[in-house]
């Protein structure tokens, strides 16, 4: 049974990948799956509108980034 390299989250936060983005589950660091072409262009249509309405709501709009869902998520 082969052993799993386990890593603090703070090292995954700290630390680009090469190809492909990877996502932190439980201390291992795994692929994270592509998503399909029209997942992109909705994220980029929705994104337009929220940034659009940005200031009278008061927040901010940003695409693809790492954020802490859970401990160790």
């Amino acid at each position: 049974m082969a052993t799993r390299a386990l890593i603090p989250v703070e090292e995954y936060l700290r630390t680009s990948y090469e190809g492909l983005d990877r996502e932190y589950v439980d201390g291992e660091v795994i692929e994270r799956a592509v998503p399909p072409f029209e997942h992109g262009l909705l994220q980029l249509i929705i994104g337009g509108f929220f940034r659009r309405h940005r200031k009278v709501h008061g927040f901010w709009v940003v695409s693809a980034v790492r954020q802490r869902t859970a401990p160790g998520r």
